[in-house]
């Protein structure tokens, strides 16, 4: 619980840095229109919530968790949607994984740190689009651990890459990097 508690209070220095650095933003320039410090103030605002929820949380008693009000059923893969067993032996494990005693793989997480690093230079160098889409490509291989093949991942590249595209460049005509390369 304390390191709820210690999370919680860094994020709301953290709120409160970006708070104060939004101030120097211009006012809008239309009336009535929400103006450029309107995004900063809304993230800050839902990410104090947000941090105070958890700090009142984390000081609730853990001897007593709160119990859900819908329980699931776990299901292991001898079992059918009825819940009975099938022909599978008494021994075998199966079931549902609970997320919290999962352990981050750091391979993953230094590689996941390195990829937006080197996008971040990429976007400056190569430009948005140049850059976006190997990192897309990736970030996928990355996720998805060698469950499946390199050659497979282009087509989620691809459409993700044009929903981008398409999203920020032909709908919204926002002018996205081009890089100092180019």
């Amino acid at each position: 619980m304390k390191k709820e508690r210690y999370f919680s209070v860094l994020v709301l220095g953290l709120c409160a840095f970006w708070f104060l650095s939004s101030r120097s933003i211009p006012p809008a320039t239309m009336p009535g229109a929400p103006g450029p410090k309107f995004f900063p103030y809304l993230v800050t605002g839902c990410l104090a919530v947000f941090a105070l929820i958890q700090l009142a949380l984390s000081f609730r008693s853990s001897k007593n968790p709160p119990s859900s009000p819908v329980s699931m059923p776990t299901l292991s893969p001898s079992e059918g949607i009825s819940g009975e067993r099938g022909d599978a032996e008494e021994g075998e494990e199966g079931g549902c994984v609970d997320p919290d005693d999962l352990v981050p793989d750091r391979r993953s997480l230094i590689a996941s740190f390195l990829l937006v690093i080197l996008y971040a230079v990429g976007i400056d160098l190569v430009g948005f689009y140049p850059a976006t889409i190997p990192a897309v490509f990736f970030g996928l291989l990355i996720a998805m651990k060698g469950k499946t093949p390199w050659y497979k991942l282009w087509i989620p590249t691809a459409l993700i890459t044009a929903s981008v595209y398409g999203v920020f460049t032909l709908a919204l005509q926002v002018n996205l990097p081009a890089g100092k390369i180019w």
